[in-house]
């Protein structure tokens, strides 16, 4: 299985290189705008920066690219992953990428480890948590891949 994890903003790097680490032999990590053809590949994976409610510019314009495609999206922001904020931000960006024909296997959201917009120093500590956190969501996201992969006789299933 190949996988593709696209990423935009600093803290979303961060957690795009957790993700890498648990991902199979032959997959990608790249910048949203040197991201290639998502086409071709088991998984793509997605993390940004939430501005405003929803994807930063970089994701917005990677999403465009996505077409039938099995998808997971993780996500930071300054408001805490279980707001309203954060919780209408995965319903939107869940939204829009089922409206462009892709399977979304899951989503993951925390707090960008700015310490000023976290609200106070711990957020650095935090942060590091939140790629713990990451990983195992990555690990989970695997799993239930595979396990369709599986039930499809080896073939992906998109």
């Amino acid at each position: 299985m190949q996988a593709l994890v696209v990423y935009s903003g600093h803290d979303a790097r961060k957690l795009a290189e957790a993700v890498a680490g648990v991902l199979p032999e032959g997959s990608a990590l790249k910048p949203a705008a040197e991201a290639p053809d998502p086409r071709g590949y088991d998984l793509v994976m997605i993390g940004f920066h939430a501005d405003d409610g929803r994807a930063d510019a970089a994701a917005a314009a990677f999403f465009e690219k996505l077409n039938d495609c099995r998808t997971a999206f993780f996500f930071v922001m300054s408001d805490r992953p279980n707001s309203a904020l954060a919780r209408g931000v995965a319903d939107e960006t869940k939204r829009l990428l089922e409206s462009r024909g892709n399977v979304v296997v899951g989503h993951f959201s925390c707090r960008e480890s700015d310490s000023e917009a976290a609200g106070g120093s711990s957020s650095v500590f935090q942060f590091d948590d939140d790629r713990l956190l990451v990983r195992a969501f990555a690990y989970d996201v695997l799993n239930q891949v595979s396990s369709r992969s599986s039930l499809a006789g080896g073939r992906a299933l998109r």
